[in-house]
């Protein structure tokens, strides 16, 4: 319960800030025409006019994205650990390398950056999906759900529906380039990174890890 309130409060809250930002952020090409801020930065010293109050918010703001980093990254490194201890992720160490390629690109090109959060956005929307749509099945067939803590009733399927609909959305858009009629070098080459581990794994799970592959275990002995 506790999570499902700090989920709603800080929809709200999300939602306050956002719309804020947006009427505060002034002239969008003056903002993305300063390189030596962040666009963000930009904003908060042109809506308080004070460098004082700039730098505090700027530091509040990177400590909330510290705080949820280390989250995300304990989240993550948890599930590999245990899809790795199920036999579901092959050559861990490869994994691992390159993630941490993926992850040094970010220094070198702002288009490297941007494909690398693209694919980050697209390749957590694909998890949302592939729970939401096989929830979806389970209903369709009329097979028995997994024991669950909140029973949506009549109305599962329709939120499980409108779900799946606006995750495609999401991934469709992340693809997006960041400039109209891009250069090789403008290009968005998230969907290809995205399209060539997905057809890997589909290759690895149909010739050894549909072999090797186990149920999550709920006990380690």
């Amino acid at each position: 319960m506790a999570l499902l309130w700090a989920y709603c409060i800080n929809t709200v809250m999300a939602f306050v800030m956002g719309t804020t930002l947006i009427f505060c952020a002034g002239n969008i090409d003056e903002v993305l025409a300063n390189t030596n801020q962040g666009p963000f930065v930009v904003i908060l010293h042109n809506s308080t006019g004070s460098k004082v109050v700039t730098v505090v918010l700027t530091v509040l703001v990177t400590l909330n994205l510290l705080f949820a980093s280390v989250s995300q990254v304990a989240t993550a490194s948890r599930q590999l650990w245990s899809f790795a201890r199920d036999g579901g992720l092959p050559y861990v160490y490869l994994t691992m390398a390159l993630s941490s390629v993926l992850t040094v690109v970010n220094f070198f090109t702002v288009e490297g950056f941007n494909a690398v959060v693209s694919l980050a956005i697209v390749a957590v929307t694909a998890s949302y999906s592939i729970c939401i749509l096989m929830l979806m099945l389970r209903r369709w067939r009329g097979e028995p759900l997994p024991p669950r803590r909140f029973d949506l009733g009549k109305w599962g399927i329709w939120v499980n529906g409108i779900a799946a609909v606006c995750a495609a959305v999401v991934a469709v858009l992340s693809f997006f380039p960041a400039y109209r009629s891009p250069t090789p070098e403008k290009m968005n080459w998230a969907i290809l990174v995205f399209g060539a581990v997905a057809v890997l794994a589909l290759v690895y799970y149909i010739v050894k890890g549909r072999k090797d592959f186990k149920p999550p275990r709920r006990k380690i002995a």
